[in-house]
């Protein structure tokens, strides 16, 4: 049975100097541009399920 979290392609459009940064943040920390577009996206999932951050407006 095949894996579920197996790898798959998929395109993005990114304004290129959002690209240009996200190359120079997956040179700094290691990665390939692929990885270190899905490490963020993988964080920011975890984030929202965690669900919303209580507010911090005083009583």
């Amino acid at each position: 049975m095949p894996s579920t979290n197996a790898p798959s392609w998929t395109k993005i459009k990114l304004d290129e100097d959002l690209k240009q940064y996200l190359k120079h943040q997956a040179v700094d920390n290691g990665h390939s541009l692929a990885q270190e577009i899905s490490e963020r996206l993988e964080r920011s999932r975890k984030l929202d399920e965690r669900g919303p951050v209580p507010s911090k407006r005083p009583p």
